[in-house]
């Protein structure tokens, strides 16, 4: 996603699968699943815990144990990610810093991991000629890289380049 790289490390070789979008309670550009008993997230990743349907649980501080559930664990990084695992318990082992952190679960489970692009740049730009008719045809569009209505609309990650 334009141009970034994020690699996790499965405790096994992957079988990737495409995976729904919709699964996440955050819009994604890209989603796989794939089977998996822990993850290494990548040095310098800020880690936070939500729930299935996108509430807050908590952002790690300390290795953490969360009992049996249905988490989404959102990690920023080079890009902004989200693992999403049903019907585990879930321990975290660490923070954001110079050491990976590393999610396990208890048991060998379906991991969706979902990515979007932190957007840097635009992906299109609008060229508008000296003609108000034109220009009422323009702002209609502007509008469109807003991915999100909610009050999280005003991430940078779900507005696009600008507004």
């Amino acid at each position: 996603i334009e141009g970034e790289e994020m690699e996790f490390r499965a405790d096994r070789e992957p079988e990737l699968s495409p995976a729904l979008p919709a699964l996440f309670p955050s819009p994604v550009d890209n989603a796989v699943s794939f089977e998996a008993t822990s993850l290494a997230v990548p040095a310098y990743t800020s880690i936070v815990v939500r729930d299935a349907e996108g509430e807050f649980v908590e952002r790690p501080n300390d290795p953490t144990e969360f009992p049996r559930g249905s988490y989404c664990v959102e990690t920023t990084g080079a890009v902004k990610s989200t693992l999403r695992v049903e019907d585990a318990e879930l321990s975290v082992s660490g923070v954001e810093g110079p050491e990976s952190v590393e999610i396990s679960l208890d048991r060998p489970a379906t991991v969706s991991l979902g990515v979007r692009s932190l957007h840097t740049r635009p992906e299109a730009t609008i060229t508008v000629p000296d003609d108000p008719e034109a220009l009422a045809e323009a702002v209609s569009v502007l509008g469109s890289s807003i991915r999100e209505f909610s009050a999280e609309r005003s991430w940078p990650t779900l507005r696009g380049y600008p507004p």
